[in-house]
């Protein structure tokens, strides 16, 4: 009988004592800029979650980021307004894409054109110009593509602004443009986007 008591008594006290503790906080389990934000007072964007462990939202925070100072300029992009146009490579690895972003004047970034260029280019020229006259500037990119073996071949890419402020890509004109040899410069890239054979 004793020896029921004492049992009772121990899973008693086993259980009062299990009852108060509750799991360490979990500190670590978000980005530091979301933890450290009030989500009222938060006006960035962030990506879904468990999609990235981070995500810069300043070119200072891309590690292996290199500007290329004389190819990123201050322009007047329409519903952007001033905003700098930045182009740099990321020199992290061996590869060395080349990146292209809008930023504001503390190289916050405010859009990301997400490039689909060949690796190891040299930029050459940029021009923002209205090519598809609907009253909203474009922006026409040359890079020389000085991959071992390549020689110096030039390759244009074509971002048209839509009215929305986002920038789609046609790769399958930037072909064309390509093929036809129309890439030398920017002059040569804006004729034949007139021209009949780009449509």
């Amino acid at each position: 009988m004793k020896r029921k008591i004492l049992l009772a008594t121990i899973i008693v006290i086993l259980l009062i004592t299990g009852c108060g503790k509750t799991a360490p906080a979990d500190t670590n389990s978000q980005p530091r800029e979301q933890s450290e934000a009030s989500p009222a007072l938060d006006t960035k964007a962030h990506p879904p979650e468990g999609t990235f462990q981070f995500s810069p939202h300043n070119l200072k925070d891309i590690v292996g980021f290199r500007p290329i100072e004389n190819q990123s300029f201050m322009v007047d992009l329409n519903s952007w307004g001033k905003v700098k146009f930045v182009s740099g490579k990321l020199t992290g690895g061996n590869h060395i894409p080349v990146v292209f972003y809008l930023t504001d004047k503390d190289g916050e970034i405010l859009y990301d054109f997400q490039a689909n260029l060949p690796y190891m280019v040299d930029v050459k020229a940029v021009s923002f110009e209205d090519v598809s006259k609907d009253g909203l500037k474009d922006i026409i990119i040359i890079v020389d593509d000085a991959y071992p073996g390549q020689g110096n071949n030039p390759l244009a890419t074509v971002y048209f602004q839509k009215s929305d402020g986002s920038f789609a890509n046609d790769l399958v004109l930037d072909q064309k443009i390509n093929d036809s040899k129309n890439n030398r410069d920017v002059k040569t890239v804006e004729s034949y986007l007139s021209g009949p054979r780009a449509q």
